[in-house]
């Protein structure tokens, strides 16, 4: 799977016109564990909440990047929010914790014209874990031990 780099929207919220915010990484942990928290935003001011802290206010420093020490992920959704000079909420981020493993994602990658099966065509696949929700399940997550076999229909596919 081709994650989305973090870096990107970190720029993309710099360089916008419009006001932005987006909280770094995802928010699916392990029980106990306690993480610093980044959020990029170019707004004045700008307040996460999480079910397991209230609602706490920031100010960005050094470019638009902020940071929240000892944050500790839990089960549930945590969401940040900017706000304008008058304190008017102007944008959101908010990330959900992906649930236990359920399913593999396969996402085709093909020409714009489709799979042309005329015996020249490359097949690309993003394999990823979602859960029932079909949120991506990080590396970092427990997978399911399963064992699995898979076998050609015809073995004559893979013959020039």
């Amino acid at each position: 799977m081709r994650l989305p780099k973090e870096v990107y929207y970190g720029f993309r919220v710099a360089g916008n016109t419009q006001p932005d915010i987006h909280i770094v990484g995802h928010w699916t942990y392990p029980a106990g564990t306690t993480k610093t928290m980044y959020v990029v935003a170019n707004t004045p001011r700008w307040s996460y909440s999480s079910m397991a802290r209230p609602k706490e206010s920031h100010r960005p420093r050094r470019m638009g990047t902020s940071s929240v020490s000892r944050a500790s992920p839990g089960f549930g959704t945590i969401k940040a929010v900017g706000y304008d000079a008058s304190g008017t909420q102007v944008c959101q981020h908010q990330l959900t914790t992906a649930g236990a493993a359920a399913a593999v994602k396969l996402t085709a990658t093909t020409a714009p014209g489709g799979f042309l099966a005329n015996g020249e065509d490359v097949a690309m696949f993003d394999v990823e874990v979602v859960d029932a929700t079909g949120l991506r399940v990080p590396p970092t997550a427990p997978l399911p031990k399963q064992r699995t076999t898979n076998q050609l229909a015809s073995p004559r596919l893979l013959s020039p």
